[in-house]
């Protein structure tokens, strides 16, 4: 089934018309959706941009991102805390008078909150961020990690021991240009060890997770310099960082990996961006390997035209009937962007799809799946809201079905 969601402007307000196989748009109400589906705007008068949205032990969200408009600076860490309606409870802002951006944020066993990001300065070089605050989301503890060049954070994973690992990319370290970078620390954010793999071009770090022996599988691009372009780079470590072997993906095109999530059976699910098909856009790119890096399965999805930059990228995560969720920015009607969620069964094939968006710029950059079995995702838009650009969550049913009223 395909589900197309169209976004349109009201008078007093902005509306979801929905078409799911049906010929008229908006064509029944449906009460279910109304009570358990929602989009909402989180923002001022300036840019805010949500990069984040993680489920919470109460039943809502926790969000997060930047914004100019609360805080102390430029760019300041937010995070927004929503009940399960996506109605805000609070809101906290990190900074100082340089940029800091919150790039994810999950919650701790003790119920408090842990934030990655990262931090910089006019005429500094930018450093790693890591943030603690109680339940409240008031800070707590905080550490960065860097050293004379910029580096930079991509994720975050909870590891078996109970600290953290964190991927991201380094030009302080390693062997030259920017190196992908995997930062081991402890509960408390101490570095235990860290690992910068690469040479003297470009790689980096966008995505990991802990394998059964305790390493851990890295996904991010490295630079081709025969052929003058990234490649989707899949890296694996040992428990301490050594690289035990790596592959590239499809080395005589351009691509990027941008996530990897651990699928059933001893299988992981990796997803990122191609252009293998030739088209002048990058293509989704989605395959499922095993421990060794084999490919089970490969997908690419030709009309997903995603659109890449520094912020825009793809995210995915396992859903409870073994498929993948999927959501991403793509711009395949020109000029203006939409968000576009994607589900697929265990073996890649799409399920349904829906774009989300107005007549501006309207992205989606993750997605969780919530409690009920619908779906939640955070990205930004400068359609609706508050001003330049706001939080943009919204939240559909199992199909990718969302339907919003006017305030």
């Amino acid at each position: 089934m395909k589900i197309n969601i169209i976004l349109k402007n009201a008078a007093l307000g902005s509306i979801i018309l929905l078409t799911a196989g049906c010929n008229s748009p908006g064509e029944k109400w449906d009460p279910i959706l109304e009570d358990t589906t929602f989009y909402k705007v989180f923002g001022g008068s300036k840019e805010d941009y949500g990069f984040s949205v993680n489920l919470t032990d109460d039943g809502g969200y926790i969000l997060a991102g930047f914004s100019e408009t609360y805080g102390n600076g430029w760019w300041d860490a937010w995070i927004v805390k929503t009940d399960a309606k996506g109605k805000g409870e609070w809101h906290r802002s990190f900074g100082t008078n340089g940029k800091e951006v919150a790039l994810q944020v999950m919650q701790m066993d003790d119920g408090g909150y842990v934030i990655l990001g990262e931090h910089g300065l006019a005429g500094k070089a930018g450093d790693i961020l890591f943030i603690q605050t109680n339940s409240e989301g008031y800070h707590q503890n905080q550490v960065t990690y860097g050293g004379s060049d910029n580096d930079g954070a991509r994720q975050m994973i909870q590891t078996s021991d109970g600290g953290y690992a964190i991927i991201g990319y380094t030009y302080s370290y390693g062997g030259g240009g920017r190196d992908m970078w995997l930062i081991k620390i402890d509960k408390n954010g101490k570095e235990e060890w860290s690992k910068a793999y690469g040479w003297v071009y470009n790689e980096t770090g966008f995505s990991l997770v802990q394998t059964v022996d305790d390493g851990y599988l890295l996904v991010g691009s490295k630079w081709n310099p025969i052929l003058k372009k990234h490649n989707i780079w899949i890296v694996k470590v040992g428990p301490s960082g050594a690289q035990e072997w790596d592959r590239l993906v499809d080395e005589n095109y351009s691509g990027y990996g941008h996530k990897i999530v651990q699928s059933g059976d001893g299988l992981y699910t990796v997803a990122g961006v191609t252009k293998k098909l030739g088209n002048d856009w990058y293509d989704l790119w989605m395959a499922q390997m095993d421990f060794s890096g084999n490919l089970v399965w490969e997908q690419i999805y030709t009309m997903s035209h995603i659109a890449l930059n520094q912020f825009y990228y793809v995210d995915i995560a396992p859903t409870n009937d073994g498929g993948i969720i999927c959501v991403g920015p793509t711009d395949q009607y020109g000029l203006d962007m939409d968000a576009l969620l994607m589900k697929f069964d265990s073996y890649g094939n799409i399920e349904w799809n829906g774009m989300y968006g107005g007549k501006g710029q309207d992205i989606g950059l993750s997605v969780v799946q919530a409690k009920d079995g619908g779906f939640a995702f955070l990205g930004r838009s400068n359609s609706y809201g508050n001003g330049l650009n706001d939080y943009f969550f919204v939240k559909t049913d199992s199909i990718g079905q969302s339907v919003l009223f006017p305030d």
